[in-house]
């Protein structure tokens, strides 16, 4: 904890001992833990939010053992416990040490309040435009001011970056009643969970039943999905629910909010005496939306450390920290299936609830179950849906496909050098490879373009395409080596492009990285390139490309731990190893191809299908124009039916579409961030 603050404090900011940008739930626990140390005592504090928090705008829920320490600190909040349970139509159980616990936030508020009135700390009812550090220290600037502090606590709203591979973000919405019955029909001592007994809406949506008397409770229905549940269609399926299930009611309050179920990265910058809280600090768990126990024990640990004198920075939580281990493994795998089959979701938790003891459940949802407890749990979940989101995980890693492009390697270069069944075999998967997505993914720039399809500018953009690619064509046939220099250059800046942003390289090093490709796939293999480039420029090559030009690469990708250029090295360096157009093809396609599509499909916004279909009317007049390309190529010295001459065509042809492809790339990059 940094307590040497207080010199050099800008003219117009003024200096507390501690600031919270925030002031909700996350932050209302650590200042009660703080009360409970007696560590305000003489404590300058600011609390800013822009929000007034004098209504009961939230509910709080947890399951606690009856030792834990959360129940003993805040047992004069918790207004209603409950130790039964029902699950849908499962029997009632008992849950017993553990007890379900609610909290109603206006209490915390209140609790605050009497605190406020003890200590006198200053209130801002402002947002707060910025938190962050300088050489002074760290501060907060809102409505034209700074205020600097020892330590922030930063409890604002997370903003999501983007979705990564195989990373979800989707919400739990939930409307809530509080009812008054006619009659008594209430449990007390049972609240229901999850009762999944409501129309699905191709989502996952169940109904909470909270008793607080035999006659009173909340009664709240929650949707799992990436759309949130609308007022309207909530009101009619819990009025519908409450009349079947209890007959006549009135509503005496209601409740409403959304809670991201989210394994994206958070939008945060980790600096020195800036605390995180809630949300921002990744303590909602990403399956369930709870957060509010994590919530109480971050709280805890972080006055422990203050009342220790210790360090409390270390309680922060980096992404990396929060997406790794076994259970946010779990998370991923649900939350997959909850976002592209929600209608899975029902049968999913049912078949749990039906099969595992509700105890070992919400020991597992707490994270305190052993590898073999887990498997245990997994029995009795539906395997298939399951199954399939683990292979897509795994398609959807940055190593895979680089080890599928090792593996389809090593198997051509064990076939024999250009034998039957490397032709067929390799040949065959190149084919496949440029139909999918070899030229589709050069076929859509007319979409990176003008956005959609235009009928009055997608003339122009032809015209314009067209034109630059007959440009090129007449530099090939003015000056065929100063063409063939001017491909390979921006093939490689092209090329290093791509996979620089897979890879996080800077422009100058994806270059370089374009260049060492492209060249030691070329010079690997000097007879056949040569048969190529001697067809269509008359230039020879005679020199290679060492393997050790890979050396600086290889280094960045084990210091940086991106395994997935590790492996793409090593299938380059097995690729000279088999013919040249073998090696360039999977390369192309393999690795330039899918990642560029990627990169398209981030852009763009739609799935593969749809991407796809969009690029079809430029994808079929791509062949139809090396159809007539071929037909129209002018006689070489090279009998028309060498091989290396037809390949000389098609490399001629494949130079004059893919320039303007390139400069349209370009432009994409210089605008997105991927």
């Amino acid at each position: 904890m940094n307590t040497s603050l207080s010199l050099h404090i800008p003219n117009n900011a003024k200096k507390y001992d501690y600031i919270f940008a925030g002031a909700g739930v996350s932050a209302c626990l650590v200042l009660l833990e703080l009360h409970r140390k007696n560590l305000l005592l003489q404590k300058s504090i600011l609390l800013i939010d822009p929000t007034v928090h004098n209504t009961n705008d939230k509910t709080f829920c947890f399951w606690a053992d009856e030792q834990e320490t959360i129940l003993e600190m805040l047992s004069p909040l918790i207004s209603h416990s409950w130790s039964h349970i029902q699950i849908s139509e499962t029997k009632i159980e008992n849950i017993s040490p553990l007890t379900y616990n609610h909290i109603e936030s206006i209490s915390l508020y209140h609790e605050i309040e009497k605190l406020e009135k003890i200590y006198s700390w200053d209130r801002l009812y402002y947002p707060v435009e910025e938190v962050h550090r300088d050489h002074t220290g760290p501060y907060i600037y809102t409505n034209g001011l700074q205020y600097y502090a020892d330590i922030i606590f930063d409890s604002r709203t997370p903003t999501y970056l983007s979705k990564g591979h195989f990373q979800t973000h989707i919400f739990q919405s939930f409307i809530g009643w509080t009812i008054q019955l006619t009659k008594p029909l209430f449990d007390i001592d049972t609240f229901r969970m999850m009762d999944f007994n409501i129309e699905q809406d191709d989502c996952t949506q169940f109904v909470y039943v909270l008793p607080f008397s035999s006659t009173q409770a909340l009664v709240e229905i929650t949707r799992f999905g990436s759309d949130l549940i609308q007022k309207q269609c909530a009101e009619q399926y819990l009025h519908h629910y409450i009349t079947e299930q209890f007959g006549e009611y009135s509503i005496i309050d209601n409740e409403q909010g959304c809670i991201p179920m989210s394994n994206v990265k958070i939008d945060n910058e980790i600096k020195q005496d800036i605390i995180l809280l809630g949300a921002r600090n990744y303590l909602t768990k990403p399956s369930t939306g709870y957060t509010f126990k994590s919530m109480f024990y971050h709280a805890h640990n972080i006055v422990d450390k203050i009342h220790l004198s210790q360090d409390i920075n270390s309680l922060n939580k980096e992404y990396t920290h929060m997406s790794t281990g076994r259970f946010a493994f779990y998370d991923s795998l649900l939350l997959h299936i909850l976002h592209t089959k929600p209608h899975q979701g029902k049968p999913i938790f049912q078949a749990l609830f039906r099969g595992v003891d509700t105890k070992h459940i919400l020991r597992f949802l707490d994270e305190k179950t052993s590898l073999t407890e887990d498997i245990v749990l997994f029995t009795a979940l539906p395997w298939t849906p399951f199954l399939i989101t683990l292979v897509q995980k795994i398609i959807a890693l940055t190593w895979f496909r680089p080890l599928l492009l090792t593996c389809l390697t090593i198997l051509l270069y064990a076939f024999g050098y250009n034998t039957i069944s490397q032709q067929i075999i390799g040949y065959g998967v190149l084919a496949i490879g440029l139909f999918a997505v070899g030229i589709p993914h050069g076929a859509v720039d007319h979409i990176l373009e003008m956005g959609h399809w235009d009928r009055k500018k997608t003339p122009s953009f032809i015209i314009s395409y067209v034109l630059l690619s007959l440009l090129f064509g007449c530099i090939w046939y003015v000056n065929a080596p100063l063409a063939l220099f001017l491909f390979i250059g921006y093939s490689c800046w092209h090329f290093g492009e791509a996979d620089g942003k897979q890879w996080g390289f800077s422009s100058i090093i994806s270059f370089l990285w374009g260049i060492t490709v492209l060249l030691y796939i070329l010079t690997s293999h000097v007879p056949e390139t040569n048969s190529i480039t001697n067809s269509i420029a008359h230039i020879t090559f005679s020199w290679k490309f060492p393997e050790w030009i890979f050396l600086p690469f290889f280094l960045f990708s084990i210091f940086k731990k991106q395994y997935s250029l590790t492996i793409t090295i090593l299938w380059l360096l097995i690729s000279s190893h088999i013919p040249l157009l073998l090696a360039f093809g999977i390369y192309f396609i393999g690795q330039h191809s899918i990642t560029s599509w990627g990169h398209i499909k981030d852009h763009i916004k739609q799935n593969n299908i749809a991407i796809w279909t969009k690029a079809l009317p430029f994808h079929a007049g791509a062949w139809l124009m090396l159809l007539i390309f071929f037909m129209l190529r002018p006689q070489t010295s090279l009998s028309e039916t060498d091989i290396f001459g037809y390949w000389g065509t098609f490399f001629i042809f494949i130079s004059c579409i893919s320039f303007p492809h390139s400069i349209a790339m370009y432009r994409l990059y210089r605008r997105e961030k991927f």
